[in-house]
């Protein structure tokens, strides 16, 4: 077979290591960064045969001639997507390596983990993986701070720690080591981000909302029986059922700050805004979306825009905006602004809206279905 042969048909298992690599990986929740193949170019393969002629025959015999390579968030992962692989493929111990292991702690550099792996039985006997029988791939897996200090390491130009200048020399292992240090704390801050999710989540109701107002709290806030009805509410306005997803984390961002433009910085002063203006909630909803945006019995003609208005918490936005239209007038600008990466005459277009809808607004009208709902006996 020609380099060119094996190389076509190299890609095409680079391709599928990568669909089933991701695959498994999504199904054992472990996310990654990325994960890409390459094939060794004829120039590096015929070198590294011609090198070691007395193991190698051919370019058919190197086993690293596909490399796939895994990069995760966090250094314990490497480990969660090792389990993985080990699992699903046919490893080749005595040729893999964790280079971890081979470090001396006052050794230079960062390593990684690499396995030479094939398909197992079970995915040869499947159609679409026959023909790459006895076919070997390496397998690498770093985290993503082992991959920066692997890229500038070669883009240094210097692989070993004799060939570096001896008054440099310090300085690249202080670099290895804090990179290795900052792999740990990341580590670490994830886990105490988990923690303190879980505890938020494990809060009573006066509990929550005692507590300052951040992504966590206000996601869980969101969940509230307050919010929740004016989620209901919203979703009427658009003939669409109310459950959803939970509201993103860019969502989150964007409320978070806005609330705190508007000087309100813990759960218990959004429940009280909110409260002070739900009929105006509910009224300027209706006024938004169906005076200005929708003729009777129409739905929103954006599939992606009627997602993000039924999100859990969705309704926060109106809210945000009724609270700074009645109470912080001045800042409606700036709360247009922020999150929304348009131009400034959207942003004059968009308050002129604004503007016009709580006009309808203050004129006083019943909003439809708003009496005798739990939004009306919460308004009370």
């Amino acid at each position: 077979m020609t380099y060119e042969d094996l190389a076509r048909e190299l890609e095409m298992l680079g391709l599928k290591l990568q669909q089933v690599l991701t695959e498994l990986l999504v199904q054992e929740g472990v996310g990654v960064h990325s994960i890409n193949f390459r094939i060794k170019s004829r120039s590096s393969a015929e070198k590294k045969v011609e090198a070691k002629a007395n193991r190698y025959g051919g370019i058919e015999d190197l086993k690293d001639l596909l490399g796939v390579r895994i990069i995760t968030y966090f250094a314990d992962d490497v480990d969660r997507v090792a389990d993985v692989i080990e699992r699903e493929f046919d490893i080749d111990y005595d040729h893999s390596v964790d280079k971890r292991e081979l470090l001396e702690a006052d050794a230079f550099g960062y390593a990684s983990l690499h396995y030479v792996g094939a398909l197992d039985k079970v995915r040869l006997g499947l159609t679409e993986y026959k023909r790459f029988g006895g076919r070997q791939f390496e397998l690498q897996i770093r985290s993503i701070l082992q991959h920066a200090w692997a890229e500038i390491e070669h883009d240094l130009g210097y692989k070993s720690e004799s060939a570096i200048p001896r008054a440099i020399r310090r300085r690249f292992v202080q670099l290895s080591g804090l990179l290795e240090l900052a792999d740990d704390d990341f580590t670490r801050l994830r886990d105490s981000l988990r923690s303190y999710e879980k505890e938020v989540a494990e809060l009573a109701s006066d509990a929550l909302a005692e507590r300052d107002l951040d992504q966590t709290t206000l996601r869980n806030f969101a969940s509230d029986r307050l919010v929740a009805e004016l989620d209901r509410y919203v979703a009427d306005q658009i003939y669409i059922a109310s459950e959803c997803d939970a509201a993103t984390t860019a969502d989150l961002d964007t409320y978070v700050h806005q609330l705190n433009v508007l000087g309100i910085y813990t759960v218990a002063q959004v429940q009280a805004a909110i409260l002070r203006n739900v009929k105006d909630i509910a009224r300027f909803s209706y006024v938004w979306i169906r005076e200005l945006y929708l003729d009777e019995g129409e739905r929103l003609p954006s599939v992606a825009y009627e997602h993000v208005l039924v999100s859990r918490g969705a309704s926060l936005a109106y809210a945000i905006l009724v609270i700074a239209l009645r109470e912080q007038p001045r800042q409606v600008a700036e709360i247009l602004r922020y999150g929304n990466r348009v131009s400034s005459r959207f942003i004059e277009k968009r308050h002129r809206d604004l503007k016009k809808a709580w006009l309808l607004v203050q004129r006083g009208f019943e909003p439809p279905n708003f009496a005798g709902s739990d939004l009306s006996i919460l308004a009370l």
